[in-house]
């Protein structure tokens, strides 16, 4: 079968993802995150394997300004920053910049 000119094919993997989050002061929050530990491959009927997904570490902070809003950075091979304002309590206003240095998500 093929779907948008990549073929089908049915298979099997497990992935693992390990995380921690710390409150080392109050309205701060420091994240490490490791997602795909080991690499995680896909395993198709016919003996192929391939990679599905590398191994990723990203590790972030954020800061919330009470109730009006919070400021969000994280790392990993590209950089992401964020606001969230909460002028009222039923509308939150967000904005975000993404950097790519490699350019690695340029699509194909």
């Amino acid at each position: 079968t093929d779907l948008d000119g990549t073929t089908v094919r049915q298979g099997n993997g497990l992935g693992l993802d390990l995380g921690v989050l710390g409150r080392p002061i109050r309205n701060l929050r420091l994240a490490f995150v490791i997602q795909d530990v080991f690499d995680t491959e896909l395993n198709y009927s016919g003996d192929a394997t391939s990679l599905a997904y590398p191994r990723n570490v990203i590790a972030g902070v954020s800061y919330a300004f009470g109730r009006y809003g919070t400021a969000a950075f994280d790392i990993d091979n590209r950089i992401h920053f964020g606001l969230e304002a909460t002028p009222i309590k039923q509308i939150a206003l967000r904005a975000g910049l993404d950097n790519d240095p490699d350019d690695t998500d340029r699509p194909i």
